[in-house]
């Protein structure tokens, strides 16, 4: 009897953990592209707050709030919800839970993960409290180890075994950036990425809980505790990722895994801007985003009701149902994992919003109708799996049919996506307990720059209305000053 689980991969000589450590340690700010250590972390660390803004307010959060009560008050890492303070490991476990909460937050395919959501929390409780800077070479570090470590787990089988990656992957990156913005030197980093590679995990069983944002939350706690600890003289063993019975034993399916992570450290250290994170602009699974558009596109054709519609077929990219649940959801976490569900309110709504996955929408019976007549498929392997379109064909009771298709589209750093976050950000703010200001969106913008101190003033919090004293927001919108 054969089995399609790989089996465990064999120590290496190759010093995986060293080039982790010195990719970190060493790099210099100069060498770093602008548009890894600038333009992707301003938008990264603007969408992160603002999705863990409104993440504050959803149930899970207030459960796991509730939970470390004791713990949150003083500190001097400040938590997002409530605008309070808390210790950095505290801080970075509810300010990671809370930006994955919704599903809103940033994703790569190349990770198989939600990068940022463990990165900033992690850098921001991190540096608040050593009052560091760089925040963006620290991020940048941050996002290149996920990638190469992606590359080196083989992250296509890794997923499949079950595994969350934004946890188990993620936990590395954010712990070499927290060393890098700590100042940590190679051979400190090293224990502390050993100390992580001991506390990452995270079940793909846990997605549509509200465990799946915990796994987020712990990922960005531990990777601050893995750094303070290696600042303190703790240690773990200094080859960790590629020793026997290591990370990469456990958690990798690609015999050369090590190898090919230092190779892509040393060769291409900033390959994620050929696939930087991708900004979502709708509150679910990143899986189902292609449906959507494609069924907004046949929404502005005409506005069906539910009682037109005979049928639906999706169809997505070989594997692309993987993260995805089946049957009809009972609530709006679950309905952010359901492709027939957020088809179905594209379809009828024209929109997919915060308040689609309310648990009450997610009751109304012409959506049900709707889901309850789609049927997702997923097509045959072939190249470029990962970029192909999604397919919506909907059937009338009438006998006319329409169908559209959408790609996934490749993100830039312009005005316009600029814009859009903004625009995301602002409805976050609204969507949030309105203990900050709109001044914050500045804030956050400049936080960014070589220099800036890693804080959060006074004069951002503290507000009834998310939008100020009466003032108007014209005028005062995010600007390319450095």
């Amino acid at each position: 009897m054969t089995s399609d689980v790989p089996g465990p991969i064999a120590a290496t000589a190759v010093e995986c953990t060293a080039a982790v450590a010195e990719y970190a340690a060493t790099t210099s700010d100069a060498d770093i592209p602008e548009a890894a250590s600038l333009h992707i972390p301003r938008l990264a660390l603007l969408d992160t707050v603002g999705v863990a803004l409104a993440g504050g307010t959803s149930e899970l959060y207030h459960r796991l709030a509730a939970t470390l009560d004791d713990e949150v008050g003083t500190g001097p890492s400040t938590v997002f919800a409530g605008a309070t303070q808390a210790p950095p490991r505290i801080a970075a476990l509810l300010n990671g839970a809370a930006a994955h909460a919704l599903d809103y937050d940033d994703a790569t395919y190349a990770s198989y993960g939600h990068p940022s959501a463990v990165l900033m929390p992690a850098l921001l409780a991190s540096g608040e409290e050593s009052g560091a800077q760089q925040l963006g070479s620290a991020y940048a570090v941050g996002l290149g180890v996920i990638h190469a470590l992606s590359r080196g787990v083989d992250v296509d089988a890794h997923y499949r075994l079950g595994w969350h990656a934004t946890a188990t992957i993620g936990l590395i990156g954010a712990t070499a950036a927290t060393s890098r913005l700590l100042g940590l030197d190679t051979d400190k980093t090293r224990h502390a990425v050993g100390i992580a590679a001991s506390l990452a995990g995270g079940s793909r069983s846990n997605f549509g809980t509200m465990t799946k944002p915990l796994h987020v939350g712990m990922a960005a706690s531990n990777a601050v505790l893995a750094s303070s600890l290696a600042a303190r003289g703790f240690t773990a063993n200094p080859s960790a990722l590629e020793a026997k019975g290591g990370y990469f034993a456990l958690f990798g399916c690609e015999p050369q895994g090590p190898e090919l992570c230092t190779e892509m450290l040393k060769l291409q250290p900033w390959h994620f801007l050929e696939d930087p994170p991708h900004f979502k602009l709708y509150p679910c699974c990143f899986n189902t985003h292609r449906g959507v558009t494609a069924a907004m596109e046949i929404h502005g054709l005409f506005q069906p009701a539910g009682d037109d519609i005979e049928s639906v077929r999706v169809t997505v990219e070989p594997e692309g149902l993987a993260p995805l649940i089946d049957g009809y959801p009972p609530t709006g976490l679950q309905a952010k994992f359901s492709m027939a569900y957020v088809v179905a309110a594209a379809l009828l709504d024209g929109r997919v919003t915060l308040s689609t996955f309310d648990d009450e929408v997610v009751q109304r019976p012409d959506l049900r109708a709707v889901a309850e007549r789609t049927t997702v498929h997923e097509s045959s392997p072939g190249p470029r799996d990962r970029q192909r379109p999604a397919n919506v064909q909907v059937s009338l009771r009438d006998g006319r049919s329409f169908q559209a298709t959408a790609e996934l589209g490749r993100q830039d750093h312009s005005a316009t996506t600029r814009e859009l976050l903004s625009a995301k950000f602002r409805d976050c703010l609204d969507h949030s307990d309105h203990a900050w200001n709109w001044r914050v969106e500045d804030h956050l913008w400049r936080m960014v720059n070589a220099g800036a101190v890693i804080r959060f003033p006074g004069s951002v919090k503290s507000a009834t209305d998310p939008r100020g004293d009466g003032e108007s927001r014209e005028g005062n919108r995010i600007s390319d000053e450095r």
